[in-house]
């Protein structure tokens, strides 16, 4: 053969081998294959396989996205979370990124002592048990964090408790917003703090950097917006009320 036919016989082979490549990857079986891994390692079955991976659900059976004793993991869907009895995290829209002008100074809360207030800490606990807020049903477009921290706001502030409503943001590290939730907290009569988790009615750890204070802004109007963090890498802002937050343009939905 010629060098003429023998670069005329290659070509026609490689043209041969982008054909039956293209169609392998085309086929139903590479599309099995492709998923495979990915249902492997979640736990999915056979029949799963043709199936697109599914948005896991950031969801901590205690403490809140980033706090240094929380115990967090993504859930395959929010149903898989609450029958964990876990809270769902990243439940409310994310604030839109564009800093104001000014800022407002981060306040320096501290914790209240759970062991030298055990009155009314059992008070707090009996408090919330009877709410029964945390038994609600979770649904992602009607009745999410921040109607679970409203609500208990809402029934601790009518059983004579100094309630009021935290939204917490926490950042990647190349400073967008991971998670946006809502809890509430409870002002003790010697100027202490205590944070409640209302889908699960733990009481919970909100000192992300573990300095022994929660640094937060406390009621700015407006919301501040942007990239602020005032606990570590997350930003922890404190208002009246659910509806205060939203007038003041807090994110909420």
């Amino acid at each position: 053969m010629d060098k003429k036919g023998l670069i005329k016989y290659s070509l026609f082979g490689l043209l041969l081998l982008i054909f039956i490549i293209t169609i392998i990857l085309s086929t139903e079986g590479y599309g099995r294959y492709k998923y495979e891994c990915y249902h492997e390692c979640s736990g999915g079955s056979i029949e799963e396989l043709h199936q697109p991976p599914t948005q896991l659900v950031l969801c901590c059976l205690y403490g809140v996205d980033g706090a240094s004793d929380s115990t967090c993991y993504y859930a395959s869907s929010v149903d898989s979370c609450r029958s964990q009895s876990g809270a769902v995290q990243n439940c409310i829209p994310y604030e839109i990124m564009d800093s104001p002008p000014s800022v407002a100074v981060p306040q320096n809360l501290t914790p209240t002592n759970t062991a030298a207030n055990q009155e009314f800490i059992n008070n707090l606990t009996n408090a919330i048990n009877n709410a029964s807020v945390h038994s609600n049903k979770y649904n992602a477009t009607t009745y999410d964090c921040d109607d679970f921290a409203n609500d208990l706001e809402r029934n601790l502030t009518a059983r004579g408790f100094n309630a009021t409503y935290t939204y917490i943001i926490k950042y990647n590290l190349d400073n967008t917003s991971r998670s946006s939730h809502a809890v509430t907290d409870v002002h003790a009569s010697d100027g202490s703090i205590i944070f409640i988790e209302p889908q699960t009615g733990q009481i919970i750890n909100l000192d992300i950097d573990g300095d022994g204070k929660i640094e937060a802004r406390v009621n700015p109007n407006p919301y501040e917006h942007g990239y602020l963090p005032t606990d570590d890498n997350a930003k922890i802002t404190i208002y009246p009320d659910r509806a205060s937050s939203a007038a003041a343009g807090a994110p909420v939905d």
